[in-house]
């Protein structure tokens, strides 16, 4: 009786185990609201997300409210560039990573009242500092980027059986032993995915600012 009871606690231990990543996986969140301000005025940001699995789905949305300086316009749907202090821009992500206490959100941008930049993609990346007065400041980045379809397959001519590239591969910072890399693939269009956490250049968010959770 005692080994049939032991073989039961192993295999529900087993199942349990077996289980929690994607448990974990799916309860990953990132969330936040700060405000700053910027030479055109004060600036606001709010988002939640939420990873669904550990390849980067997820959902949830941003909301950009507030001064920004637009560098580059689209000429093909004659989009704005240039210094605007009420710039109202909103995001739904669906694509979601988080590691440790850093997140990248992506997305689509579903409305905004400036020409030319619904339809683009966004790119959140976001660092937690902790909670208390001896935590570090939280930090943020954000960039939009234009959404392109990619009809062409590179390849190197001196290889007669080169498959080009059409298979995904894992790109990692060579200097950095704790970055785990990002999984590369044929598609162009960037997302949550496309950078590894080592290149963003993270803003810190001024004290008393607002806060950012990330929970992995």
């Amino acid at each position: 009786m005692n080994k049939v009871r032991f073989a039961t606690a192993v295999a529900i231990a087993v199942l349990i185990l077996g289980t929690a990543p994607s448990l974990f996986a799916a309860n990953s969140s990132a969330t936040g609201g700060f405000h700053l301000t910027l030479p055109g005025g004060p600036t606001n940001i709010e988002f939640e997300a939420r990873a669904t699995d550990a390849t980067g789905s997820g959902n949830g949305q941003m909301t950009f409210n507030g001064a920004a300086e637009l560098p580059d316009a689209d000429e093909d749907s004659g989009g704005q560039k240039g210094s605007f202090s009420n710039v109202f821009i909103k995001v739904d992500f669906d694509c979601v990573r988080i590691e440790q206490n850093r997140a990248a959100m992506s997305g689509l941008i579903r409305d905004a009242n400036v020409n030319g930049y619904t339809g683009r993609r966004l790119i959140l990346t976001v660092e937690d500092g902790g909670e208390g007065n001896n935590a570090e400041p939280d930090k943020f980045t954000f960039g939009v980027y234009n959404t392109s379809a990619m009809n062409w397959i590179p390849s190197d001519s001196e290889l007669r059986f080169d498959d080009g590239w059409s298979m995904t591969w894992l790109a990692t910072d060579s200097e950095r032993q704790d970055d785990r890399g990002v999984q590369i693939t044929r598609n162009a269009d960037v997302d949550c995915r496309s950078f590894s956490f080592a290149n963003y250049t993270l803003i810190d968010v001024p004290q008393g600012g607002g806060n950012i959770q990330v929970r992995p």
